[in-house]
């Protein structure tokens, strides 16, 4: 027996339009048999129109998709996943519409921003009729449009005595065009955690007794308590067109204070330690969106928890949250309002940051679970910040598919960005330090916020896995909680850092050498390594290390790290920089400045290990898993900062000479062959033009003597070449001495800066 016809619309408007309007009369109780889906597609012809929404740009931008690529509902080729085909090809989105009242049809609702939609047309077998949106309904996805002209539409009468509901009819697409369709519901029953039971229909569709009387309409596709779908549309709750414009401009007033734009000020970096944030970068931890070291100014959204608290959507590595020196709080942008640093949370990529004054009482985040927002009418405040301009757009949204996401939370299946789809990733809001795509923030008709576009922070050991996932619609709530107790979400090593701090690094103390398949197959080390795709060989170990305190000697090589609390091991990875010698054959014919712009000669202490460790935090234990004369061992260690390096040395710039000297560090002493005890300070930069660049002085040369004196650091610097009108300076450049003689300006004032 055939439960189900699909005829083509043509022929639903051509010929069963003529058809009487009148419904065929039936006894009550007439049987299912005696009701054939040609029945129902005859009576209910004149009442099933097509919907034709004819879309736009606005401002050279396409309407922004309604999943990410990421999102378990992403369908690519799916009208929410790119627009543009119907634009392109100059052709309407279509979708099915029922006469419900005189001259108006309700329909589903896409939740497209009024800008883009450039025509509403409803199309009947009696011609082509304008129309407008009149009202939302609350609880499902359905528009009641208001038609103007005199359409000769026949409404829907719906029996209040009408049976339960047993079949369906509906348009659908086709290949070809639009089919109208008729068919039996199932007798399948779900039932949705907290939600209770339903059963579910062909979305979009008009529900009929076993009789073919109509029952009511379903455009969820669901059949439940909590979801209107009985009797006549215009009759569920529904937002008024005049209503729901106002709620949007209240909402503009209010979601300026929920959502500012919050600017940071950062300190500039030291200039010789961005040769060691580039060595991270290529060390394969950060991103330049994240950890860019020329970072100085940051304006992004912010979120408002509570009337004082807010979170920053900045997330930061530890190496750029310590040069964090200023954060100002823009809930208009004729206000600024300083607020004071709290803390990075664990989970969530953003610091949360305190006013000094509370800035008002309509500051509310809605509670409850995302999930009870499903299919409701919400406000959406699409938000971007461009430096110091802020913009908002407001239309709304629908929820209508979730997912259990990090940490085994629900998030909405909703892109958090408003996308054209064309182009969407975690670095489009992220790269650019702020959001150069619109962010979507989701509120309730109340004005609470419901939902918010915040980056995941994921473990260590897999971040680089997830790192285009882990920007999330996040309901707001989860990120409130965090409220309740702060230290135990919190980051504590990410925070800001005085000058001297912020370079800090742990260390294992150990330099290594990249090991491949050949190296891998050579050491036997095939298995433990998958064939040499990770693994770090010993080259050397700084004596008074915690490597060498462990007992791992040169020789050894290092395969992963346990860390509790992180899903899987971390892989040690050597680093290789290639093979470039530094020029020091023929440094007298290049000027400082070129020297300062090619890499360093020793090597760098800045590495995946030692950047993991750095991340792990201060005082982490770990369980170093690596290879001794064949045999696997473990060894208990414990995250520390190791002594100082180039990076964070202590410095000293006599502006009267263009010269600022380092202290000699301990991967500087192993370059240079030089005991601890052997005098010196490293030249790290030299004025152009200056008495110090005049006199043949380079960068990475190291004073040994000043008038025959030892100087051991800048300390000692200082204090020589103040009480010295002449200078003659003992230069070592590698194996080399030479005597350098500079005269120190006749008078100088502020000619000196250290730290």
């Amino acid at each position: 027996m055939r439960t189900g016809i699909l005829i083509p619309v043509i022929l639903m408007f051509t010929v069963l339009a003529a058809c009487s309007a009148e419904r065929t009369e039936r006894a009550v109780g007439e049987s299912r048999a005696e009701v054939t889906p040609a029945d129902l597609l005859r009576d209910y012809s004149g009442s099933v129109v097509q919907v034709e929404y004819r879309l736009r740009y606005d401002a050279g931008l396409l309407p922004p998709m309604r999943y990410s690529p990421y999102s378990p509902s992403y369908s690519r080729g799916s009208d929410e996943a790119d627009w543009s085909v119907y634009i392109d090809e100059e052709r309407p989105v279509i979708r099915p519409g029922y006469v419900v009242g005189r001259g108006l049809v309700a329909t589903t609702d896409p939740a497209l921003p009024e800008r883009f939609i450039k025509s509403i047309t409803i199309h009947t077998a009696g011609g082509d009729y304008p129309a407008t949106v009149q009202a939302l309904a609350r609880n499902t996805e359905c528009l009641i449009l208001k038609v103007r002209g005199e359409a000769d539409l026949q409404p829907i009468v719906f029996d209040d005595e009408a049976g339960e509901a047993a079949r369906w009819l509906r348009l659908v697409k086709s290949g070809e065009g639009m089919l109208l369709g008729s068919g039996m519901l199932g007798n399948t029953t779900w039932e949705r955690e907290g939600d209770g039971l339903y059963r579910t229909a062909p979305p979009a569709s008009l529900l009929l007794d076993v009789n073919g009387e109509p029952v009511g309409m379903t455009f969820s596709g669901e059949l439940s308590g909590d979801v209107p779908w009985r009797g006549s549309p215009l009759a569920w709750p529904s937002v008024d067109i005049n209503e729901y414009k106002d709620k949007l401009k209240r909402l503009r007033e209010r979601m300026l204070r929920q959502v500012p734009r919050i600017g940071l000020k950062l300190r500039s970096p030291r200039r010789e330690s961005l040769d060691d944030q580039f060595d991270r970068y290529r060390a394969g931890y950060g991103h330049g969106g994240r950890d860019a070291p020329q970072l100085t100014q940051w304006d992004g959204p912010g979120i408002m928890l509570d009337n004082q608290m807010v979170l920053v959507l900045a997330n930061f590595r530890p190496a750029t949250t310590a040069r964090i020196e200023k954060i100002t709080v823009h809930p208009a942008e004729d206000q600024a309002l300083e607020a004071s640093f709290v803390a990075s949370l664990r989970d969530f990529g953003g610091f949360l940051a305190k006013l000094q004054q509370p800035l008002g009482d309509d500051i509310n985040i809605a509670g409850g679970n995302i999930s009870d927002y499903r299919h409701e009418l919400l406000l959406q405040a699409l938000v971007s910040v461009h430096g110091q301009e802020r913009l908002v757009q407001l239309d709304h949204q629908r929820l209508k598919h979730f997912h259990i996401g990090m940490g085994g939370m629900v998030y909405p299946d909703l892109a958090p960005l408003a996308s054209d789809g064309h182009s969407y990733t975690y670095y489009d809001f992220v790269h650019s330090y702020g959001a150069d795509l619109p962010g979507r923030y989701l509120f309730n008709t109340r004005g609470e916020l419901v939902a918010a576009p915040v980056e995941l922070r994921t473990k260590l050991t897999v971040e680089r896995e997830r790192d285009l996932q882990t920007l999330q619609l996040v309901p707001v709530v989860y990120i409130s909680e965090v409220l309740a107790d702060i230290n135990a979400h919190a980051d504590k090593n990410n925070v800001p850092l005085s000058e001297a701090e912020e370079n800090r690094l742990a260390w294992l103390g150990v330099e290594l050498q990249r090991l491949d398949a050949e190296l891998a197959r050579f050491n036997d080390l095939t298995d433990l390594t998958n064939d040499g795709d990770f693994g770090a060989i010993v080259t050397y170990v700084y004596p008074g290390s915690p490597a060498d305190r462990a007992g791992i000697r040169m020789g050894d090589v290092l395969l992963k790290i346990y860390v509790k609390d992180q899903p899987k091991p971390l892989e040690v990875h050597g680093t290789s920089y290639g093979s470039t010698a530094f020029p020091w054959e023929n440094y007298d014919e290049l000027p400082a400045e070129y020297i300062l712009g090619i890499r360093r000669p020793w090597p760098t202490v800045q590495s995946r290990l030692t950047t993991a460790l750095t991340d792990l935090g201060f005082g982490t234990p770990y369980e170093l898993e690596y290879v001794h004369e064949g045999e696997v061992k473990r060894v208990h260690l414990t995250a520390e900062q190791s002594p100082p390096h180039y990076a964070s040395a202590p410095r000293y710039k006599d502006r009267g000479l263009g010269l600022t000297v380092r202290d000699l560090t301990y991967e500087l002493r192993r370059y240079f062959h030089k005991r601890d005890n052997d005098p010196g300070v490293i030249i790290s930069d030299v004025e152009p033009g200056s008495r110090a660049a005049t006199a043949g002085l380079k960068p990475y040369e190291i004073i040994t003597y000043i008038n025959d004196q030892p100087v051991h650091d800048v300390q000692e610097f200082r204090e020589m070449v103040g009480s010295a009108d002449i200078l003659r300076f003992e230069v070592l450049r590698m194996n080399r001495r030479r005597i350098v003689r500079v005269q120190k300006p006749a008078r100088e004032s502020k000619t000196e800066e250290q730290d």
